[in-house]
């Protein structure tokens, strides 16, 4: 879960706003965004490791991929999951409830 301690917030806030518009101003047009956003999270997380352990490690491998799946499910639960369930009851099932 992405949730630091406030005391923790604000330094990398104000890096994460100026990475966003350095990333923004990369993206020539909206197929370039997933590149982009991807070659900058690499790198973040490729550097920390060299800053902070020297190396890549397996047990740090471990860790940097379940907080990437973990990334990925909390976006997937804050943001995505209301938007099917909205669209589902605009649209209707596609047949779901047939599976008992």
């Amino acid at each position: 879960m992405p949730y630091i301690a406030n005391d923790k917030r604000k330094e990398i806030d104000t890096a994460v706003d100026q990475m966003a518009k350095v990333l923004n101003n990369a993206i020539v047009d909206d197929n370039d965004f997933p590149g982009v956003l991807n070659y900058a999270i690499t790198k973040i997380i490729l550097k920390t490791i060299k800053i902070r352990f020297g190396s890549l490690r397996y047990h740090i491998w471990c860790w940097v991929s379940g907080m990437l799946m973990d990334i990925r499910s909390e976006f997937y639960r804050r943001r995505i999951s209301s938007y099917e369930d909205t669209k589902k009851i605009q649209n209707g099932d596609v047949g779901y409830e047939d599976l008992k």
